[in-house]
This record gives structure tokens, sequence and C-alpha cells, in this order.
């Protein structure tokens, strides 16, 4: 998110909503996809680009830890979060065109509703969704989730050529840890918590793990939070090893 590590070199506001209304316009109008692919990737991506940011105007080695900067730079984050008019960020979930608005039940205006003159923040309008959307959790709790899965990575794969194999079982972690969202609002808690079971009890590539999922994907079932968390840590993996490659 070049524009996201734009802003914190210069000195300017995250404007998550902003940045996140101008990805998703994109995607939509893009005609290859026309369909909403990268919600939550974007609202993750915005704001951990935001810190790495931050960390560019310290010494090169600082982008070394991933985890240590997101931590460092976290409070700054939640600040410019809670200074931030949800309006934008409302227009771009609404452009996303996100199947279940309706569902969504809190003290924060729907997005359904006319924003234009509200004072509520972002964060005010992540926390209260945090109870039920992974990603909102995850922005609001210090990317808990996120730094949780990369972490797991930087044990799975020693270098990036064994990135590949090791995502599968990043994503058996991840849903391990907690049941995926989207599938819980798509498909009910059931299914959400016999993803996650699975996930604890089954190794990926075995006949079992495999079965499994393509039971799941017959029928449509699609962990997108777990697989939004898993590409925010990818990709801090990715810059983070770039920065080892480059020293070396």
């Amino acid at each position: 998110m070049i524009r996201s590590v734009n802003n914190a070199l210069r000195g300017k506001p995250l404007s998550l909503g902003k940045l996140v209304l101008h990805g998703i316009r994109k995607i939509m109008r893009n005609p290859l996809i026309r369909t909403n692919t990268a919600l939550g990737y974007l609202m993750l991506s915005v704001p951990l680009s935001y810190a790495v940011g931050l960390a560019l105007r310290g010494s090169k080695d600082d982008l070394k830890d991933m985890i240590a900067i997101i931590t460092r730079h976290y409070s700054i984050i939640e600040e410019q979060l809670k200074k931030e008019n949800i309006k934008h960020f409302y227009a771009a979930i609404k452009t996303a065109s996100e199947g279940h608005l309706g569902k969504f039940v809190g003290t924060v205006p729907s997005v359904k509703d006319d924003v234009a003159s509200t004072k509520v923040s972002v964060w005010d309008a992540l926390t209260c969704s945090a109870y039920y959307d992974m990603i909102a959790y995850d922005i609001t709790h210090g990317f808990r989730i996120t730094l949780l899965a990369l972490n797991k990575l930087l044990a799975l794969a020693k270098k990036p050529t064994e990135l590949l194999k090791a995502i599968p079982y990043l994503q058996a972690y991840i849903l391990s840890k907690m049941p995926d969202t989207l599938v819980l609002k798509a498909w009910g808690l059931p299914t959400a918590l016999l993803l996650s079971n699975a996930a604890s009890s089954l190794r990926p590539g075995t006949n079992e793990w495999n079965a499994v999922s393509k039971a799941l994907r017959d029928v449509g079932v699609n962990p997108g939070s777990t697989s939004d968390i898993m590409s925010a840590a990818i990709a801090l993996y990715l810059v983070s090893n770039i920065v080892y490659s480059d020293s070396s």
C-alpha cells in the first residue's frame, strides 16, 4: 500500500477510510474482477503499511522485525483511527456490497444510514463490530491475530522458498485459534465451529483434511476472514525477508 506508506513518511493522517475506498473502487471497476475480493485485506494492510512507513523514518535495521514494528507503532494507528470520521470507511463498505450488512447490531450507525454529519470515528465502528468480525477485532486489539500468524509463519518458513509449502499449515493454525467470522456470518456458528475443530484435529495434506476441504468447497464455504489475516501476515513476512536479502 504505497499511499499508506507515503502518508506515514510525509507525516499525514492514516486515512484508512479513504484508502480502503480507493482500493475497493479500483477492484470493483476492474473488468476482470468487478466484485469485492479484498475489503478485509485492505482494512488490515492500510494501517500495517502505515506502521512500516513510520518505521522507514528510522534505520533499515528496524525493518527486520515486523512484529516489533507493528507493536511499537500501534498506539499511533489507534490514535489516528480515533480521529478519523466513518464517512469514507462506510462508503467503502457500501461499495464493496457486503452481503451481511443487514445483520449488524450495535451502538454506532448502521452502514445503511446516512452518516454525512455524524461524529462517530472509525475506531468506534471497528470496536463495536469486533464482537462479530475478526478483522475489526484484530485492528482494535493490536493486530493480535495477524502477528500470531506472522510468528507462526516465521517458524514454518525459515526462508521464502518454503513459503508455499507453509501456507496450508498457516491456514489450519489460524482456523484452530479462532472460528472464521465470515463463515460464521454466512453459514452460521455450527459450520464455523466445524471448520475450526477440523483445523485443530486434522493435518493439512492428509486424506481426512482433503475430504473435509473438498466437502466445504463443494457447498461454497469460504473462510475469507482467515484468508485476509493470512495475506496480511504473508505480506509482512515478505517485506521482512526483502530487508534481510538486501542486507546480506
